[in-house]
């Protein structure tokens, strides 16, 4: 008897570990979809797991009823997405995010903007991001027309320094990003601003540029940028949600066009971007001053160190409003996203440097 109950009680504790360890499994792998992302452990990709989830345990969710979440350290992120090696191995949503739930992207569209100019190059459509754009914008007459707007080239506009009395963005009504959809012709007033500096010289961080490349990718190609979107991204990376139609993404989309640029332009065996593009579009061509978090501005995207256990970081990113990120660290081929409605522009910056990159073990 006592053996048979000994066999009945070793039986009973292996079915016990297989539930647990398929239980911990599914808390601990993102699901896999068909979507050409790839799922895996967080520890087959050297993290740490407990120090990885602690990330997201220290994140208030509304939807939950416990009292301790209001007083969680991290508010109003509404995703978090970490893929190592080309490998999702965190995905977490909050505050009612899903995963099939579109998220209102704002600025991330200016780096995907810059996808789209770097693919326009590469087809023939435009010459080099020399080209001047009142070249590519023709109108016959401008009343503030100088010398220094005949230098202003495509690359000014992709680092924010053509030189435009284009106001404050922190101002947003007096903005002229803004006070251009008040005109009937909104390209040409913002072509015929007076200018405050000569191209090149000085950063202003503006939303006329975004639409100004948007009319200048449609004029080369005569697709307008929605399409263009389609055929150059969207298709080969079966991304469902068009940009610039919506101005929504899912984490998930935002996370592909990040790995496309950490893989260096290259998707599925296809080179989408060229890498000589990607290269580009994310080193620093404006550096800001050193007691500012963010280092410096490559072609619409931002550049930072981040510093964790006295290690420094190079990363580059795109960047919108409320706390949306596509965060990619090359040295440690790592790529992260979040999703947010927040006014603490360094929550994902902090949770970075004090969770994801100490959790990596040959970080």
């Amino acid at each position: 008897m006592c053996s048979i109950f000994g066999i009945r009680l070793r039986l009973y504790i292996v079915i016990f570990v297989i539930i647990i360890s398929g239980c911990a499994v599914k808390t601990s792998i993102p699901i896999q979809q068909d979507d050409a992302i790839t799922v895996a452990t967080p520890q087959s990709q050297n993290f740490q797991i407990a120090l990885l989830h602690a990330a997201t345990k220290n994140i208030s969710d509304k939807r939950s009823a416990s009292i301790t979440s209001n007083h969680k350290k991290f508010t109003d992120i509404h995703s978090i997405l970490v893929a190592r090696n080309n490998k999702l191995v965190l995905e977490k949503y909050f505050n009612g995010a899903g995963i099939n739930k579109a998220h209102a992207t704002a600025s991330v569209g200016k780096s995907i903007i810059s996808s789209l100019i770097g693919i326009a190059i590469e087809e023939g459509y435009l010459q080099s991001d020399k080209e001047s754009i009142y070249r590519l914008l023709k109108y016959a007459k401008l009343d503030h027309w100088s010398n220094n707007k005949a230098s202003i080239q495509l690359r000014h506009l992709l680092t924010m320094t053509a030189g435009w009395d284009c106001g404050n963005i922190i101002n947003y009504e007096m903005h002229c990003g803004h006070k251009m959809k008040s005109f009937d012709d909104p390209y040409r007033w913002v072509l015929d601003l007076p200018m405050n500096s000569s191209p090149g010289n000085k950063f202003n961080y503006n939303d006329a540029v975004p639409n100004l490349l948007m009319a200048i990718i449609t004029l080369a190609t005569q697709k307008n940028v929605a399409q263009y979107f389609h055929e150059k991204l969207m298709s080969p990376l079966k991304i469902e949600n068009n940009l610039f139609e919506s101005s929504k993404l899912t984490s998930r989309e935002m996370l592909k066009i990040g790995l496309l640029y950490q893989n260096n332009g290259i998707w599925n065996g296809q080179q989408i971007i060229p890498k000589s593009w990607i290269k580009k579009s994310t080193s620093t061509h404006i550096k800001f001053s050193p007691e500012l978090a963010v280092n410096g501005y490559g072609y619409l995207w931002w550049q930072r160190e981040l510093t964790s256990q006295n290690k420094s970081y190079h990363t580059y990113y795109a960047a919108g409003a409320g706390g949306q990120y596509i965060i990619i660290i090359p040295s440690l081929n790592l790529v992260t996203v979040f999703t947010g409605n927040s006014q603490k522009n360094n929550q994902a910056f902090e949770i970075l440097e004090t969770f994801i990159i100490p959790s990596i073990l040959d970080s």
